[in-house]
């Protein structure tokens, strides 16, 4: 019985060596990860942003053809295109807005960036 006790009381001893000599690289890159993480959430809130814009401008160039081509030839389908254009636009542009808001209104996101130490309490804490 003595020589397990003296064998988990030497593993016990290699593992606290281990971890005071690789406790501060780990850290160091835990806070990377978050910090990387962060970034990466707030990218795609930006990219949302952009595709927002995109299906904005597309939409309206189309809507205004659209009527156009309407007031040519008032017996066409050229409104009815115009209405599902706009009602097929905005619900691409509420699919990404939404996911935008999100990603960018996250306040762990910009402090994961910024203080990646807070980030990383917060995940630990589970707050």
């Amino acid at each position: 019985m003595e020589k397990a006790e003296q064998k988990i009381i030497s593993l016990l001893d290699k593992f606290e060596k281990l971890s005071e000599q690789y406790a501060p690289e780990v850290v160091e890159k835990t806070l990377n990860a978050i910090q990387v993480t962060g970034a990466g959430n707030l990218l795609a809130g930006f990219l949302c942003l952009v595709i927002c814009g995109t299906i904005f401008l597309i939409t309206k160039r189309f809507y205004i053809y659209a009527c156009s081509q309407y007031e040519k030839d008032r017996f066409s389908s050229w409104n009815l295109a115009s209405s599902i254009s706009v009602a097929f636009g905005a619900a691409l542009f509420l699919i990404f807005l939404i996911p935008a808001f999100l990603e960018l209104g996250d306040l762990w996101n910009w402090v994961a960036i910024f203080r990646p130490d807070l980030a990383l309490a917060h995940k630990i804490l589970g707050v």
